[in-house]
């Protein structure tokens, strides 16, 4: 049993179906993904508002292996 479909949720529930355990995830809101939530169109003329977790860096080895493992495209930005 998995509380909450957020992203350690969701993380959790990935490494399970990896190795094949049985899990269910509940979730009490109308959506998963926790603070992870990006609205499509949100400002006319631009793809995508994020909403939460939008960054991460190369010392949050956990989420930079998951996302090189998913093939999820990143960008290094230096000018912040």
């Amino acid at each position: 049993m998995i509380l909450g479909g957020g992203l350690a949720g969701l993380m959790a529930a990935y490494q399970l179906k990896k190795n094949s355990f049985p899990f269910h995830v509940f979730e009490a809101s109308q959506r998963i993904g926790g603070r992870v939530y990006s609205i499509p169109e949100f400002f006319r003329g631009q793809d995508v508002a994020e909403l939460g977790a939008e960054f991460f860096t190369a010392d949050q080895k956990a989420v930079f292996d998951l996302a090189l493992e998913l093939k999820l495209e990143t960008i290094e930005i230096t000018d912040i």
